[in-house]
């Protein structure tokens, strides 16, 4: 019995390392990308707002409007309310790492518009893999301490797998966002031939920041199984 636990505790912290180690390694290059390239005026000197909205007027897209949010929210395209949502950073700059993420988010609204099949799948499942992000631990737990909930634990899971699915589905949606951003940012010569490289990094890491997000979903269910176990 001591050494099934023992078994158990090693291959959980072994597990948590390998999560943790990932994500420092894929914030650490994402942080040193986005902070390079930020001090990296682009050639045309246009803001992260003048971006969008030409990309957007280009692509006969005028029900989108793009707002300036706070600097401790990330950018996104909200398709409920036809808004892409730049921080402040991102918003008045005009650096590379600016201008790249703004032809990302507008990447999102031309899925939205073409009716890409798996933004729409995404859309269609985000209130249930919110809940399940938010609420599936208070299943687990409570199906790991009650007698008789064994139920609650397997709803839990359930709410834990739609989370991992919604993250799942957004990794090609994010990477095919950021390879229409550079295709936007050259089709419409917002960006010179010496600059591409540079747009390059700074949307492979925003891709990777999604790629990377499925592993501590995966951590929380394989440490639940365990648990249960």
């Amino acid at each position: 019995m001591e050494e099934s636990f023992f078994d158990s505790f090693l291959a959980i912290l072994i597990l948590f390392a390998i999560v943790l180690a990932i994500s420092y390694i894929v914030r650490k290059r994402i942080k040193s990308n986005f902070e390079k390239n930020r001090k990296r005026e682009s050639h045309y000197k246009l803001t992260g707002k003048q971006v969008a909205n030409i990309i957007l007027e280009n692509n006969w897209i005028n029900d989108v409007e793009v707002l300036k949010s706070k600097e401790d929210l990330p950018d996104y395209y909200d398709p409920k309310n036809k808004q892409i949502n730049l921080r402040e950073s991102n918003y008045d700059c005009t650096s590379i790492s600016a201008i790249s993420i703004a032809a990302h988010e507008v990447g999102h609204a031309l899925q939205f518009k073409e009716d890409h099949i798996l933004m729409r799948l995404a859309i269609f499942i985000f209130p249930a893999a919110n809940f399940g992000a938010t609420m599936s631990w208070l299943f687990l737990i409570a199906g790991l301490i009650f007698p008789g909930f064994e139920q609650m634990f397997l709803i839990g899971l359930f709410l834990l797998g739609l989370a991992f699915f919604y993250q799942i589905i957004n990794i090609p949606i994010e990477i095919n966002a950021s390879r229409r951003a550079l295709n936007l940012l050259i089709e419409n010569s917002l960006i010179i031939e010496d600059e591409k490289q540079y747009v390059k990094e700074v949307l492979t890491a925003a891709s990777h920041t999604y790629a990377a997000a499925p592993a501590s979903v995966i951590s929380e269910f394989i440490n639940s199984i365990k648990r249960r176990s």
